[in-house]
């Protein structure tokens, strides 16, 4: 199978991406405040209650530590309807990662600045990927897999059905812990039916891919809330409608439910590697 590419563009250098998860998430987020306040001394200096595009451009590039391609665009009409905004990666033609792409709804191509939460939410993503490489590499080898080959049809949809009820449209209903748990429980055994007659590697690499996406999803809606409530004291309004209870997706529980799969997986694979060796040993 060959493997798509992931263009130096995509990625922050190891000059820029070191360290430990923690403090990598940390310069995202230091990152995405540079940005913020780029956006914030351009409607000061501006007087404007809008954004282009290019400006978007312009500010982002200007704040990174290195010069990488991010490209902000119009979101279609038929995803406007349905989504706020949409980040993805920039795809040549044979399916190399060449950078990324953040969508957003402009109207008349300017973009509300009293809605650059959401902007920020899908920066996070784009940032969280760059100074990650496991997980764009993860995500792109899954992707490549279930989507360009037609003998992977049913297994993407199913993925797509079981990632969807992960993290759907609506939060989880539940009041008290026993049924916390037991939606938990209903959830690692739609995991369990999807990954049960697939390949070890393949096993894991859905676990993880599952795993990083719906991290992802919990920090950008943690930062994405920082920004709603700072932007509701600056303009002196009530944004708490604008907050995205995190908690009722269970995000955190629905991390460490699909690692605890996944050790024992690893687990179970490591003892019978460890008794296929033994037993050849024995025949030698």
């Amino acid at each position: 199978m060959i493997k798509s590419i992931i263009n130096p563009n995509a990625l922050f250098s190891f000059r820029v991406a070191h360290g430990s998860v923690a403090k990598r998430t940390e310069l995202t987020e230091q990152l995405v405040e540079k940005i913020y306040n780029g956006i914030k001394d351009y409607n000061k200096e501006s007087k404007l209650e809008y954004i282009t595009k290019d400006k978007f451009e312009s500010i982002i590039h200007s704040k990174l530590p290195e010069n990488k391609n991010i490209i902000v665009r119009k979101m279609n009409k038929k995803d406007g309807e349905m989504y706020e905004g949409f980040s993805g990666y920039d795809f040549d033609k044979h399916d190399n990662v060449n950078g990324h792409i953040i969508e957003l709804n402009f109207k008349h191509k300017h973009f509300p600045l009293h809605d650059t939460f959401i902007f920020v939410h899908e920066m996070i993503h784009i940032l969280d990927k760059m100074l990650n490489p496991k997980i764009i590499t993860r995500m792109v080898n899954l992707n490549n897999r279930l989507y360009n080959f037609p003998k992977n049809g049913s297994l993407t949809d199913k993925y797509n059905n079981v990632y969807n009820s992960l993290y759907g449209d609506t939060y989880e209903k539940f009041s008290t812990e026993a049924e916390k748990n037991e939606i938990l429980a209903k959830h690692k055994e739609k995991i369990k039916r999807l990954i049960a007659k697939q390949p070890i590697k393949e096993k894991i690499d859905i676990l993880q891919n599952m795993r990083y996406q719906l991290w992802l999803e919990l920090h950008a809606f943690t930062i994405e809330n920082k920004y709603i409530e700072i932007m509701g004291k600056t303009k002196n309004v009530d944004t708490s409608e604008l907050i995205t209870k995190v908690e009722l997706y269970m995000f955190e529980e629905k991390i460490k439910m699909i690692k605890e799969i996944a050790f024992k997986l690893i687990k179970k694979e490591r003892i019978k590697h460890k008794n296929s060796l033994n037993i050849n040993s024995s025949v030698h």
